[in-house]
């Protein structure tokens, strides 16, 4: 959207339009949330709105980045991720779904003693 947003040679207007209806949603490639923050900054500008969405772009690209650096610093070989790694403080991947999954079958064993109690 925001590709073909960027295109557009109606965006001006389309920004304009959103801003002065209060509209929800994605216009003019932006969303509700980044003419809220033009509007606090004091600037309705194309311009504006580009760097708000270049600024979120690099955030959730840091975000991403983050989470695969978390994701790398296994405390086991790629494969050998379980409950007990999970334990020992490993957070990857492998050993989340590993807990994940040790805890759903405790608190189903669980449930099915106090059904039969």
């Amino acid at each position: 959207m925001t590709a073909l947003c960027r295109r557009c040679d109606g965006r001006e207007n389309c920004l304009l339009w959103a801003l002065a209806g209060d509209e929800v949603g994605y216009w003019a490639a932006t969303t509700t949330a980044d003419r809220a923050r033009m509007i606090e900054a004091g600037d309705i500008s194309l311009d504006a709105a580009d760097e708000i969405q270049s600024a979120a772009r690099a955030q959730l690209a840091q975000a991403a980045a983050a989470a695969a650096a978390k994701d790398e610093q296994r405390l086991h070989p790629v494969g050998e991720g379980d409950y007990k790694a999970y334990r020992r403080g490993c957070r990857c991947g492998e050993c989340r779904e590993a807990n994940s999954a040790k805890r759903a079958a405790e608190r189903s064993a669980k449930r099915a003693a106090a059904l039969a109690a």
